[in-house]
Formats: structure tokens, C-alpha cells, sequence
């Protein structure tokens, strides 16, 4: 009977290192998948519209063997090199993806030369390049659509990968609060151990994870270093994987790491958690096309809204206010105005009326200082429309974090300044996620930190579309 337990627990563990192989392959797989129905709509738009770029159709349509033979062959081997296939940022990094559909297409370009399916008199590797560009259009919205479905999937915990927490209560407790605040939690914590009990028998761990059908253990700072070989050897024996949380990182906000290799060992190195060039590009273009876009469409609300205030509080209609951007550059804010002219002069003495007990932000429920159209444009927000100018001149983005005033600024603490790491924008994770309601600045910083963390075009665009409902239902004062 004994051996038939050590057996079975062999197999279990066993079982639960094959499931991390398994999940690992099907994500590749699934990726995959996608790329290659991705290569294929990009070729087969791109012979569709070949006309367009072959100078009115003078060089021929390009054949379609060597250019499948890209897609099957050349293009996953050329994005696992540009490191496309890694976790998290990089399976969506628009730097990574682009850099490898362009080995792609060079790379097709010359297989067709060497195998002779082209001839001078044959489209030139333009036609590879044009394909590269269509499979991207596809590729990349693909993986956007994927990780979409992998955060419902975190969401309703089908995906979440079970972790049982080794370490001291208080961290246990940080971290159970921090999973808890995210709605979309690649981790669900299904048992905790402090170190005593972890060290106290050599089948703690193992059991912990057997009872819980855990698929990995996290071991936090403060465990001695002494008792981290000891604890690892336990998971291994049971089959678990095993995730630390280094003590000089635990508390950093938003930041991403790198590992490289070096003469003096592997270093981890760290950087502020930006946005890349490709998705900076891809942002602006986005805040240029929406904003114009919308200007188009809404100017002679623009107009109307100008001439009310106007006849309501005289001028200037506009109301310019300093604010903090990018990297702490200062601009001016462009609102209609719906306060009287020296409203900032009695700021100070308002200050006891503050709905917020962080003097950080700054929000009068009845604020004596609005005026009486002022008091209906701030309650469906009309009074932000004029900084879709500042959004066209780059100081502001659609989405972002909302710009402070220098005296907020002053008051900001270092972890702070994540929110200066992108550009402010019109609305945000704040307004869609609580606005009034939310009056703790660490979450508003929180909600800012995710959202820059887990940016792309998609979250974005869920953020502009929430953002109506959210004015509707609560509106500001």
C-alpha cells in the first residue's frame, strides 16, 4: 500500500509538471494558428490589390507558391527570432512583430530567387514587403483579440493558474490584496503557508498543493535565503513550478525587467514602465484620426456651446489652466469656462469643503463657484470637448491618466510619478472605473499604473466606448 502511494503520488506529480508543459505549448499553438490564417488573408489581399501598387498592373501578379511557402515556412521561424512567440508584452510587442514580418519578407523574397520562381521579369521583393504589411494589418489584431479572451478567461478563472503563497503574513496579505484589486488576475491564490509551517515538514508544501491542485508555488521576500533551496526542492518533488518575488522588486510600481548576460553574472535589468515608439506611433495615430474625426462631427455643437457660455458668463469663453504633462512638462489645458473669472483666487479658501481627504485631488460637491450653465456642462462633461485641441497638438491623448495642477504636483510622492510616464488624456481608467467615487489617490495612481502595464489600441478603444455610459450615469461637479 505504500507503494502504491509513493506511486500515485509520482504520477501526480508528474501530471502537474505536464500541465505547465501542456499550457505552454497550447498558447504557442494557438499563436500559431493565428499567424498563419493571419499570413494567409495578408497574401490573399495583397494578390487582390496587387493592381494597386504594380504601377496601374504592368509587372505581373507575383506567384502565389513562394509567397505560401513564406507564410508556412519563413514567417514562424522569423517572428520566434524577433522573440514574437515570448509571455505577456512581447506576444503583442507591435516593435517585435513588425521586425519580424520584415525577416519575413526578406527572407521570402530571397527563397523565391534561390528556387527560381523569380525572374528579372517577375515582381521584385516589393511584392513580399506589400504582403508583409497586409499580414500585419491581420497579425497583430489577432493577438489582440487572443489576449482579450485570455483576460475574460482570468476574469472567470478558467485560465488563472492556482498558486499556493509561501512567506511572512504581511506579505501574504499584501498580496492578496493586490490580486484582489485586479479584475483580470493571471493568479488565483488557493492556500497560504507562513515559512514556519512551510519548514516545519518536509510534506507541507507537497500537501498544500496536492489538497489544492495547485500548479505552482510563490515564495515571497522575506523567506530566509537559507530556506529558499529547501522550499524549492519540495515543489519540485511535487511537481509544482516554483515563483519568487525578489525583495528589491516586490515594491516597485510601474516597471518592466529585462535578464541579460554579463561578465559579472545575469543581470536583471529595470525600466519604467513606457510605451514603446511602434505603440506610441500607433497611439498618436489613433488620437489624430478619432480626433478629427469627432471635430468634424461635432462643431456645430462646439459653436453652440461657445455662444451659451458666452451669453451665460460673458468672456473669455475658454478657460486656460496650467497642467502637468509627459515627463512633468507644464501645458495649458484648454475647458469652457464654468466658473466665475477669479475662481483660482478662492481655491484656498475652499479647501475645508474638498470631498477628497487627499489633497491631492481636488472636488467640491457644490462648488459656489460654478456658474449655472457651468454647473449642466461639467454634469455631462461638455466642458472637456475643447481639449481635443490639446489632444491634436500632442500635449494630451484620448486615454491616459488625467493631468494634475502644479500644486497637486508638488504633493506627489516618487511612486507618483508613474502617472507622468505617457501622456495625460481626455478620459481614463479613473472616469471608467469610479470617477467621483473613487476618492483614495493610491487607487486613482493604481488604476493608472494597470492601465499603462496592460496597454494597447483595444484597451483604449473600451475605454472611449465606456467612457459615454459613465458621463451619463455619474457625470461630474
Amino acid at each position: 500500500m505504500p507503494d502504491r502511494d509513493v506511486r500515485h503520488a509520482g504520477d501526480e506529480s508528474v501530471f502537474r509538471m505536464w500541465n505547465e508543459v501542456r499550457r505552454r505549448t497550447v498558447r504557442i499553438g494557438i499563436l500559431l494558428l493565428s499567424d498563419t490564417v493571419a499570413g494567409l488573408l495578408g497574401v490573399q489581399v495583397a494578390l487582390m490589390s496587387w493592381a494597386l501598387v504594380s504601377n496601374h498592373g504592368l509587372r505581373p501578379v507575383p506567384r502565389i507558391v513562394p509567397l505560401l511557402a513564406m507564410v508556412f515556412c519563413i514567417q514562424p521561424l522569423a517572428l520566434a527570432a524577433a522573440g514574437a512567440y515570448g509571455r505577456g508584452r512581447r506576444a503583442k510587442s507591435l516593435a517585435r512583430i513588425g521586425l519580424g514580418l520584415l525577416i519575413t519578407a526578406v527572407a521570402g523574397w530571397i527563397q523565391a530567387r534561390l528556387f527560381g520562381h523569380m525572374t528579372p521579369d517577375l515582381p521584385n521583393k516589393t511584392a513580399y514587403l506589400y504582403s508583409a504589411v497586409w499580414i500585419g494589418t491581420f497579425l497583430w489584431p489577432f493577438r489582440e483579440l487572443i489576449q482579450s479572451v485570455v483576460r475574460m478567461g482570468y476574469r472567470k478563472g478558467t485560465l488563472q493558474r492556482r498558486a499556493v503563497v509561501v512567506g511572512v503574513q504581511a506579505e501574504i496579505d499584501d498580496l492578496h490584496t493586490r490580486i484582489a484589486s485586479r479584475s483580470n488576475s493571471d493568479l488565483a491564490v488557493v492556500a497560504t503557508l507562513t515559512s514556519e509551517q512551510a519548514l516545519s515538514s518536509p510534506t507541507a508544501i507537497r500537501d498544500a498543493v496536492q489538497n489544492n491542485k495547485a500548479h505552482l508555488v510563490l515564495l515571497t521576500p522575506s523567506i530566509p535565503f537559507d530556506a529558499f533551496r529547501t522550499m524549492i526542492l519540495h515543489c519540485f518533488s511535487c511537481g509544482a513550478g516554483v515563483s519568487l518575488m525578489p525583495r528589491t522588486l516586490s515594491s516597485l510600481g510601474a516597471s518592466h525587467f529585462e535578464l541579460r548576460d554579463s561578465y559579472a553574472g545575469t543581470l536583471l535589468q529595470v525600466f519604467p514602465m513606457t510605451l514603446g515608439i511602434p505603440q506610441l506611433a500607433a497611439k498618436r495615430a489613433m488620437d489624430v484620426v478619432l480626433t478629427l474625426l469627432a471635430l468634424s462631427l461635432i462643431w456645430p455643437l462646439l459653436a453652440a456651446l461657445a455662444l451659451a457660455v458666452k451669453l451665460d458668463a460673458g468672456s473669455p469663453v475658454l478657460f486656460r489652466q496650467e497642467r502637468m504633462g509627459l515627463g512633468g512638462r507644464r501645458f495649458h489645458i484648454l475647458k469652457f469656462r464654468t466658473m466665475v473669472l477669479d475662481a483660482d483666487q478662492h481655491k484656498a479658501s475652499l479647501q475645508h469643503l474638498n470631498e477628497y481627504p487627499d489633497g491631492r485631488l481636488f472636488k467640491i460637491k457644490s462648488d459656489p463657484r460654478v456658474t449655472r450653465l457651468g454647473r449642466i456642462l461639467r454634469k455631462l462633461s461638455l466642458d472637456e470637448l475643447p481639449q481635443l485641441w490639446n489632444v491634436l497638438k500632442g500635449d494630451m491623448s484620448l486615454v491616459g491618466p488625467r493631468p494634475c495642477v502644479p500644486e497637486e504636483f508638488a504633493l506627489y510622492a516618487p511612486h507618483h510619478m508613474e502617472r507622468l510616464f505617457v501622456v495625460p488624456g481626455l478620459t481614463g481608467p479613473w472616469q471608467v472605473q469610479g470617477r467621483n467615487s473613487v476618492t483614495d489617490f493610491e487607487q486613482v495612481v493604481r488604476l493608472d499604473r494597470e492601465y499603462i502595464q496592460s496597454w494597447s489600441l483595444l484597451s483604449d478603444l473600451l475605454i472611449l466606448i465606456k467612457t459615454v455610459p459613465t458621463l451619463l450615469g455619474h457625470g461630474a461637479y
